[in-house]
C-alpha cells in the first residue's frame, strides 16, 4: 500500500500528493504518546485531552506548577552517533513558550519554542538543523539534530518556559531516530518500533516518463 505525502503551506493541506519513500528508521522513545508514563511525575498529565494530528483524540495535556516542571524519558544511544528529535506541540490557554531539554548522554541543551512567533531556538550550538513545521488545527512539529556524547540520553518536556515556571501545553508524537533529518512519525506504545524502508520498482512499462528521474 503506497503512502502519500500531502504538502503543507502555513498549516493548510495542499492538493497533489507525492509518493512518500523513506529509509528504515526506528523511534527510540517507546512511549511516544503516553506522557503519563514518562518520568518526573510532578507534572500533571491529562491523557487524550484533545484531537491529535491524526484526527484521533490521543494528544495529552501537560500542566506544570512553579515547583513541578517537566516529564522525562530516557533511551539508549550510541556515543558519537547522530540523532534527530521531534515532537508535535500545541498551545493551551495563555502559555506562549514551551521547552524541551535534550540530554545527549553527558550534557544537555535547551530547545525552546514560542507559539506566537513560531520560532524555535537552542541554548547552545549542540542542537542543529532546527525546524518548525505547521500542521492543521494549530499543531506544530518541532525538530532538531544532535550528536550523542554518552550512551543513555534523556528527553525532558516542559509545558512552560522551564525551571520554576508554570504552564500548560499539548504534546503528542515524540520521536528520536538515528539519522540526519526527521522522517514521518512512528508511533510506539511500550517498545521501540522500526519502520522498514519504502521501496518502489518499475518494470515492463514501455511508456515510462523520462522527463524526471526515478531513484
Amino acid at each position: 500500500v503506497p503512502r502519500l505525502n500531502y504538502p503543507l503551506l502555513d498549516g493548510v493541506v495542499q492538493d497533489c500528493p507525492t509518493l512518500l519513500l523513506e529509509p528504515t528508521r526506528a523511534n527510540s522513545l517507546s512511549r511516544s504518546e503516553e506522557f503519563n508514563l514518562w518520568g518526573d511525575t510532578g507534572v500533571t498529565v491529562t491523557t487524550d485531552a484533545t484531537i491529535a494530528p491524526t484526527g484521533a483524540q490521543t494528544a495529552d495535556l501537560l500542566t506544570s506548577s512553579a515547583n513541578n516542571w517537566r516529564r522525562s524519558f530516557s533511551y539508549t544511544v550510541t556515543n558519537g552517533g547522530g540523532y534527530v528529535f521531534s515532537c508535535f506541540v500545541k498551545k493551551h490557554t495563555t502559555t506562549n513558550k514551551i521547552r524541551f531539554e535534550i540530554y545527549r548522554g553527558a550534557s544537555a541543551t535547551n530547545l525552546d519554542f514560542e507559539f506566537s512567533t513560531e520560532v524555535l531556538s537552542a541554548s547552545d550550538s549542540n542542537l542543529t538543523s532546527l525546524k518548525v513545521k505547521k500542521y492543521p488545527n494549530d499543531w506544530y512539529r518541532v525538530s532538531c539534530k544532535f550528536t550523542a556524547n554518552g550512551t543513555t540520553a534523556i528527553v525532558y518536556a516542559y509545558p512552560s518556559q522551564g525551571y520554576s515556571s508554570s504552564g500548560s501545553a499539548y504534546f503528542w508524537g515524540a520521536q528520536v531516530e538515528a539519522g540526519s533529518y526527521p522522517t514521518s512519525y512512528i508511533p510506539t506504545s511500550g517498545s521501540a518500533v522500526i519502520r522498514t524502508a519504502d521501496t518502489v520498482k518499475l518494470e515492463n512499462f514501455a511508456d515510462i516518463p523520462t522527463s524526471y528521474p526515478f531513484t
